[in-house]
């Protein structure tokens, strides 16, 4: 059975950050064009997904017990990845929130894989939606790319 939660998440910098509550590792500094094309940087125990804007926006988690169907006509953007979170609480945070503060999600200590997707890119209703899921596999791809001059390419 799925749970979903929902945040209000305020991406300054047009960036949040998925991360383990324990380890609270430092955001990535060096941010490469790659990254920013395909809107995500995965580090040891956190996740960086990039926005289209700086601007508070809808953040759900929807917590599966497996992987689920790659859906991805509704979205305008799709990552699948994978984060490490010992802890079993997972931070929702923007780069200028105070941790301490910041919503958590208690997930399935362990790997998780993590797919993302965006919604209304290139408006002011962007929205991303992050379903995790226990996991052993540690790969990422690109499954849907946007592209902020077409809108979503296949």
């Amino acid at each position: 059975m799925a749970r979903q939660f929902e945040f209000q998440v305020f991406a300054d910098r047009q960036q949040f950050f998925l991360l383990d509550d324990e380890r609270q590792p430092n955001y990535p500094e060096s941010i490469d064009e790659d990254d920013l094309r395909r809107r995500f940087k995965r580090a040891d125990h956190l996740l960086a997904v990039y926005t289209e804007h700086a601007s508070s926006m809808l953040v759900r988690v929807v917590l599966l017990a497996e992987q689920p169907d790659a859906l991805l006509a509704s979205c305008d953007h799709a990552i699948r990845t994978w984060i490490e979170v010992p802890s079993g609480r997972l931070i929702v945070a923007g780069c200028a929130d105070y941790l301490p503060d910041c919503p958590r999600v208690a997930v399935p200590a362990g790997r998780n894989a993590v797919f993302v997707q965006g919604r209304r890119l290139g408006t002011k209703g962007e929205t991303y939606e992050i379903t995790l899921w226990p996991s052993t596999e540690a790969s990422s791809s690109v499954l849907k790319q946007f592209n902020e001059t077409i809108g979503p390419v296949a």
